[in-house]
């Protein structure tokens, strides 16, 4: 079975000895003072997990869509080709009978992001003839909270 993961943050950074540190990672929800909003940069990571290698080059399509936009007509958009990829053997000494799995990365590094309305923040992946949601986070306008003076008399 394969499957997508995206992970929401502020930053990516790749570090020395091929690290990579997620600066401000976001869970569940985005809640920002108002909209619209304009952040000064965003970032996703997508990273795919692959059971079925390719058995042939494989057209790979990876949408992102923001609070507002119509079915279909992702705000940010990239294409490109997975190739023919032929699995590792299996290593028949584990103890766990681990099955290879292929993993593609690709990182969006949104700068300046403006989100217009509330809303979720969408990822798909078409890999293929097949759709893998990679996930989703939620924007929430939330006005920051001011306390009113009250008189005593």
């Amino acid at each position: 079975m394969n499957f997508a993961s995206a992970l929401f943050c502020d930053d990516i950074r790749l570090e020395v000895g091929n690290k990579h540190t997620y600066v401000g990672c976001y869970e569940a929800q985005l809640v920002v003072p108002e909209l619209p909003i304009v952040l000064p940069k965003f970032c996703i990571s997508v990273e795919l997990h692959l059971r079925d290698f390719p058995t042939e080059d494989t057209l790979i399509d990876t949408r992102i869509f923001l609070p507002g936009d119509a079915p279909g007509a992702a705000s940010v958009a990239s294409s490109g080709s997975l190739p023919k990829t032929s699995p590792p053997q299996a290593d028949p000494d584990d103890p766990f009978g681990a099955q290879p799995i292929l993993r593609v990365r690709q990182t969006f590094v949104l700068s300046p992001l403006e989100i217009k309305s509330e809303g979720a923040i969408r990822v798909r992946v078409i890999l293929g003839e097949q759709e893998l949601r990679a996930g989703s986070l939620q924007v929430r306008c939330e006005p920051p909270f001011v306390a009113s003076e009250t008189s005593s008399a």
